[in-house]
């Protein structure tokens, strides 16, 4: 079953990480257009890039959780 990850999901995510849509979309390696689709619903956000989202929250809060 691929990940997905939804667009208020992905809107949360990104604030958490502090992270500008330009910055996020450089970390994905996509257009920050295609960030802003997903996070409007315009467009699903699904595999690799939900999962790489979702990794980066969880090194967020482990790092959160250490300091």
């Amino acid at each position: 079953m691929p990940i997905v990850m939804t667009a208020p999901e992905l809107r949360r995510a990104r604030k958490r990480l502090g992270l500008q849509r330009e910055e996020l979309a450089l970390k994905l390696n996509v257009t920050a257009q295609t960030v802003w689709r997903w996070e409007k619903g315009q467009t699903r956000m699904q595999g690799a890039a939900a999962e790489l989202v979702r990794r980066l929250l969880e090194d967020k809060h482990a790092q959160d959780s250490a300091a």
